[in-house]
């Protein structure tokens, strides 16, 4: 039978006991006559009223309610289904299975969880992955993008300082920063035994390691990276003044055989002091020309919140490569005993550097173990292991490397370090350069 037909009955069932209910069912009635007919019925403003007081409707507007709530509930279960597919793609798209391979090489060995390295909190060791390459499903676009150039990792802060927390809070790229170590907190527990000679050379990394920040953008920064028609980093902002921030590295330092140093100290005192050059490597989209440079300054040993301020107010730009994406900066200083302090480290750096090369120079490619320590956010330093995924040519004997390993806005320029990859007086020395649709990379070299 027609549900209207039904409906009809039931009111004609209905019993009659006044003029006003004769009318509300004679209006509801004509109502549902019309709708059976598939005729429009136009009732005026006092039927309208009759029937929205009457009892028939009260128990129509249950009926709807009910149905409502049911649709509501088939909507929900959907809902979850879709949910549930949808984490299914996520976990397919982001390589989030952890393969197990035994080694001849190792017995204990890294474990990552793509995109980046599972330490769920400080003190987890990571576990055993395979050593087959990481087939992220973006590698794809190398094949579209030769040169594989996507989106600078500068932390941008248009209200300078102040603002650095709120970009760490809100972070989108990695909202809880888990797969981060915070430099002060890393120890040993955080590598396998058979891995633990990294922890040297990952600690001196992290003492040598540099906060940058820049606050003006050089008009003469290019449109286009080089031989493409890829906009350039920061571009389309040439002329402003706000604050950015990236990473570097010391490599080094000099002394100043020829030169006395030229500081406010030394001219005020009026007297000449030896010097010596800190070398500073970082990327050129972190610091573009002279220009920028005038408008650096370099923080050193920023390893907590509570780091005093040790602060290179003034830096001047040595050699750039845009085609690279390498800057060398140099600081004059004849500050002693940092100095020394420097000296000490860059030399422990070397002496572990070459150990740590004797050991992974053979599986480098097998191992892929590599790490990264750098300022996300402009804050404190913070220590991210991985492993690499693809070196590739760019030309000649020049490559890059991509990999999943933990970067935010604030890790431009910081020193990438590939285990086996030594990095001598004139090779090896890659900086992050970016990031592309979930792919890190380094510079050219």
């Amino acid at each position: 039978m027609d549900p209207g037909r039904k409906r009809l009955d039931y009111i004609s069932e209905y019993k009659l006991d006044s003029l006003g209910s004769f009318n509300r069912l004679s209006a509801l009635n004509k109502f549902y006559l019309s709708r059976l007919s598939r005729q429009t019925y136009i009732m005026d403003a006092t039927e309208f009223l009759e029937i929205v007081q009457g009892p028939c409707f009260q128990i129509f507007f249950c009926m709807a309610l009910m149905r409502l709530y049911s649709m509501l509930n088939e909507l929900k279960e959907k809902i979850t289904v879709l949910e549930s597919k949808i984490d299914q793609l996520s976990t397919r798209c982001c390589c989030n299975k952890i393969e197990s391979i035994k080694s001849q090489h190792h017995r204990d060995f890294i474990t990552q969880n793509d995109p980046c390295l599972e330490n769920k909190n400080a003190g987890e060791k990571f576990k055993e992955i395979s050593n087959e390459d990481i087939n992220h499903p973006n590698l794809h676009m190398i094949e579209e993008n030769p040169q594989f150039i996507g989106h600078h990792e500068l932390q941008i802060s248009e209200g300078g300082e102040a603002d650095l927390t709120r970009h760490l809070a809100e972070c989108k790229k990695n909202p809880d920063h888990l797969q981060f170590i915070p430099v002060h907190q890393f120890n040993l527990d955080h590598l396998p035994e058979s891995h633990r000679d990294l922890y040297d050379l990952i600690k001196v990394v992290a003492d040598l390691t540099v906060r940058i920040s820049v606050k003006m953008i050089s008009e003469r920064r290019p449109q286009f990276w080089p031989n493409t028609e890829l906009p350039y980093c920061l571009s389309d902002k040439r002329g402003n003044k706000f604050l950015r921030i990236g990473s570097g590295c010391v490599i080094g330092l000099v002394k100043n055989e020829d030169e006395q140093c030229s500081c406010s100290n030394c001219q005020s005192l009026d007297r000449a002091r030896s010097s010596w050059k800190i070398k500073i490597l970082t990327a050129t989209h972190v610091v573009f020309d002279d220009i920028e440079a005038s408008e650096t300054r370099v923080r050193l040993f920023f390893d907590s919140e509570d780091s005093p301020k040790v602060v290179f107010d003034r830096v001047d730009l040595i050699n750039v490569s845009t085609e690279m994406d390498i800057c060398r900066l140099d600081y004059n200083t004849c500050d002693i005993s940092l100095v020394e302090k420097l000296d000490q480290m860059c030399k422990r750096y070397s002496d572990v550097r070459k150990r740590v090369f004797d050991k992974y120079n053979a599986t480098r490619d097998e191992d892929k173990l590599m790490f990264i320590v750098s300022h996300p956010h402009g804050c404190s330093k913070q220590i991210s292991i991985g492993r690499w995924n693809d070196k590739i040519k760019i030309i000649g004997n020049k490559y890059k490397f991509t990999y999943t390993t933990c970067t935010c806005p604030g890790s431009s320029g910081a020193s990438v370090h590939c285990a086996g990859y030594d990095r001598s007086y004139n090779k090896y020395w890659y900086v992050h350069s970016g990031s592309l649709s979930g792919i890190n990379y380094s510079s050219v070299d």
